[in-house]
């Protein structure tokens, strides 16, 4: 009787184990892949411009910041930091848009502030339409070159240009709905 007990027990957690259960077996995950091309706006500090990314394998979203909120920025030595940065994306003929907590790091070496590498990482934390329940994380780098707009001018404005390649995975988005 021990034996049987024993055996049934054993079975039991081994299927447990070895067994997918119905939610493991599903994944709801897309990739989501390309470039950020942006241009440094002096005015507001910010950096916009066009991110071109597909949405699994076959799906082009064409995007823009539509809201972005600066969080905090800190310098320790050579390295800037940036911390807790919102920033919501909008696309072309899509319904819907997400918003992503961003951090990120970038050189800034003490004189040398002209040309340097930006990489970081962002959270999906909401969404509208299309993105309402995604999730997901994303990663992002590429160099940035930044140049006064007056040279002759120490304390000029900037001007710049960055580009960063995109990548990681988006959860639970709603499928496109098809036009009539």
């Amino acid at each position: 009787m021990r034996v049987r007990f024993f055996l049934a027990a054993a079975i039991s957690c081994l299927s447990l184990l070895v067994l997918p259960r119905a939610g493991w077996a599903q994944d709801n995950c897309l990739s989501f892949r390309g470039i950020y091309q942006a241009s440094y706006d002096a005015v507001s500090g910010g950096w916009p411009g066009t991110l071109y990314a597909f949405l699994g394998e076959k799906e082009l979203l064409i995007g823009t910041i539509v809201a972005s909120e600066p969080g905090s920025s800190s310098h320790t030595g050579v390295t800037g930091h940036d911390k807790d940065v919102s920033v919501t994306w909008a696309f072309t003929g899509v319904d819907g848009t997400f918003t992503q907590e961003q951090h990120g790091t970038y050189p800034m070496p003490p004189g040398k502030s002209g040309l340097g590498y930006y990489n970081g990482v962002a959270k999906i934390v909401s969404g509208t339409g299309r993105f309402q329940n995604a999730s997901g994380t994303t990663t992002f780098g590429g160099p940035y070159l930044l140049w006064p707009i007056e040279p002759s001018n120490p304390n000029s404005a900037l001007a710049g240009r960055w580009n960063a390649e995109v990548s990681g995975k988006i959860c639970d988005v709603q499928p496109t709905t098809p036009a009539l």
